[in-house]
């Protein structure tokens, strides 16, 4: 109950705050339309404004098995990745976060996966340092992994087809990095997939215009994520 509260309550501040109070037409919804947006599921925002009410691991026990522990057979989709982090983040939890993405949402280990059904996530650490951000991909790039963002070569400009690189078994891609939100924008507008976007934030998410599956999730601290997803 306190998780449908909270995604209805987050709609019907979203349109109330959007809509002028002479559009009441726009300002108000009826019950067929909360139900549609519950089964629906593509445009929810959960905010832990409940933190009184749930404590913080059945919140994201709840968050898990509702949103994400019914997506065994995952589709090959893009999923976009887009994490809040603060100068309080540690590296090894954001680490720690993209190798639990690795090994819960790429499918690209085994050579006899058939090229469409490969898939790995992308991912944007929104908030990070540059400094810490090229400290993470350093770190990673040691333990053997390839680092795909975008960007081919010292100062070079931002390469969308880069990014976009099919996962092979040659390639050994098991996760894409988002560095800027604009990037992110620019491959949303041009997916050959279909797409999600999973936001986690600590304050505030992100505007992001995008019209398929989009999910919103509010956490008191990025090391709550790799449980819930």
């Amino acid at each position: 109950a306190e998780l449908y509260y909270s995604i209805i309550s987050s709609y019907l501040l979203d349109i109330v705050t959007k809509n002028e109070p002479s559009k009441k037409n726009l300002r108000t919804c009826s019950k067929k339309q909360l139900d549609k947006l519950i089964s629906e599921g593509k445009k929810i925002v959960f905010k832990s404004a409940f933190n009184d009410v749930l404590t913080a691991e059945k919140r994201v026990k709840l968050l898990h098995s509702q949103f994400f522990k019914s997506q065994l057979n995952k589709e090959p989709n893009e999923r976009f990745f887009v994490v809040e982090v603060n100068n309080l983040t540690h590296i090894s939890v954001i680490k720690e976060l993209v190798l639990t993405l690795k090994n819960k949402w790429s499918k690209n280990k085994t050579k006899t996966i058939p090229e469409s059904d490969r898939f790995v996530p992308y991912i944007l650490l929104h908030g990070i340092e540059s400094q810490k951000l090229i400290e993470l991909k350093t770190d990673l790039q040691k333990d053997g992994y390839n680092i795909c963002d975008g960007y081919d070569f010292f100062n070079a400009p931002f390469n969308l087809a880069s990014l976009k690189v099919r996962p092979t078994f040659e390639n050994k891609l098991f996760f894409k990095f988002i560095n800027k939100a604009s990037e992110l924008d620019q491959i949303i507008n041009q997916l050959d997939r279909t797409g999600e976007i999973y936001q986690f934030y600590l304050e505030t998410p992100l505007s992001i215009s995008f019209t398929q599956k989009h999910l919103k999730f509010q956490v008191q601290e990025v090391n709550e994520i790799k449980n819930i997803i």
